[in-house]
């Protein structure tokens, strides 16, 4: 019964979800609090009942603990054992995003990922995101461009931030003092570049590089020392880089924690999410694939350059991955944080407490005014629900989730005698 998800509220009859829900993309959307991870939790595991590689892009994170039952057992008196019962998933591979010495937990891996192997439009909006930047972004996308094609295929950021600089140093030529850089521009009519501008790029895309890109190519880490996954099996490139045919497999679950800003996110997510395409695409792996998006509204509730392209890619993506068996599970607060162009193609609806009627109408709109005014009281694990090729909106009390969720202890508020309290006049 692992494809049981829920009931109809008040009933015994199960709410279930097949491969079809699946590929046609699933919406969960929930306040904090409201139950919104144990329904994705219990998602997950019906794909991987369906045969499914998942790979959960943890961004809390809530699924660090996915191998182990689930050890609050009085959420599970009120079901069936044989409907619902606490388990801890096999076949589990966990990882993180690089993010310096002493970040990675025990039961993980760490990710490195090569620069160049990004999309360069992500690249570039991911490095400069904000819309004063356009002139640095314009700047550093044409360079790179010139330097890739031209100088160096096998690019990494920290060599093309090298020859940048050096390209500036003023040279005397056919009487004239210019620099590489300039003539390089007057040779692509790109005008006169500014020296302000030059500095400022140069000096953002060394602040802004994530830690997890071009790690090991740099020579910034040894490439022995255990900390990154696996070796690429190319012996003319260096060891450790994430490669993902090498691990997905039937029915694998894939944890990646990825606990980073919104450009970050975007950045990595559009990389796995072209990859893992491609590899189907090729036929190199023929199971079907489930992306977990968890906490997407940290890409799109971010700068409009970076969303942008966050949401032309993930478009894109959605659109084509329906006939190559790869599914959706998008996962949001409010569904006003999701573009309209992605809510459109996510044709399951999950959704817990919402803060106005405005909010569910637009999440789900088919559901009668009688239930979209209840939904506002709703307690943890109620839910409208809205399956794919179903004929109603259902309220939904949603199964707790089979395997253990990481807990996080909030900082407990002071009250104002509190504060008194500590600081004595």
């Amino acid at each position: 019964m692992n494809n049981i998800i829920g009931r109809i509220h008040s009933t015994e009859i199960p709410i279930a979800v097949d491969w079809s829900t699946f590929k046609h993309h699933i919406l969960v959307a929930g306040a904090t609090g409201s139950g919104k991870s144990n329904t994705v939790a219990n998602l997950i595991k019906a794909a991987q009942g369906q045969g499914a590689c998942v790979i959960i892009y943890d961004q809390k994170p809530d699924y660090k603990n996915i191998c182990n039952p689930n050890d609050e057992t009085h959420l599970f008196q009120a079901w069936k054992p044989e409907v619902v019962k606490p388990f801890g998933l096999e076949k589990v591979e966990k990882y993180c995003l690089y993010q310096g010495e002493g970040e990675t937990e025990k039961s993980e891996k760490a990710i490195a990922i090569r620069a160049r192997d990004v999309s360069l439009e992500m690249l570039i909006n991911a490095l400069f995101p904000y819309p004063d930047e356009g002139n640095q972004r314009d700047v550093f996308g044409g360079l790179l461009s010139y330097y890739r094609d031209n100088k160096d295929k096998n690019w990494t950021l920290n060599k093309f931030s090298t020859w940048v600089r050096d390209s500036r140093k003023k040279t005397q030529k056919d009487g004239n003092t210019q620099s590489q850089l300039d003539r390089i521009a007057e040779s692509q009519g790109w005008g006169k570049l500014n020296e302000m501008t030059l500095d400022a790029m140069q000096r953002k895309m060394e602040q802004r590089k994530m830690q997890w890109l071009d790690s090991l190519e740099d020579n910034s880490h040894k490439s022995d020392t255990g900390i990154f996954s696996d070796i690429d099996g190319d012996s003319s490139v260096s060891r450790g880089y994430f490669v993902p045919r090498k691990h997905l497999d039937s029915s694998k679950v894939i944890v990646i924690r990825t606990n980073a800003d919104g450009r970050e996110y975007g950045l990595f997510l559009s990389y796995m999410l072209r990859k893992v395409y491609d590899l189907k695409r090729s036929g190199e792996i023929s199971f079907p694939i489930v992306n977990i998006v968890d906490e997407a509204q940290d890409i799109f509730q971010g700068e409009k350059a970076i969303r942008d392209a966050a949401t032309s890619t993930m478009n894109e993506i959605i659109r084509k991955r329906r006939s190559k068996d790869i599914g959706f599970v998008i996962a949001v607060q409010s569904v006003s944080q999701l573009p309209d162009s992605v809510l459109t193609n996510l044709n399951t609806r999950l959704i817990h407490r919402q803060n106005s009627v405005e909010e569910l109408r637009k999440a789900i709109p088919s559901a009668s005014q009688n239930l979209m005014a209840n939904s506002l009281t709703f307690g943890p694990g109620e839910a409208l629900v809205s399956i794919f090729e179903a004929r109603s909106v259902v309220h939904a009390e949603m199964a707790p989730s089979p395997f253990e969720l990481t807990k996080t202890s909030a900082k407990p508020r002071q009250t104002l005698g509190d504060q008194i309290g500590n600081n004595p006049a």
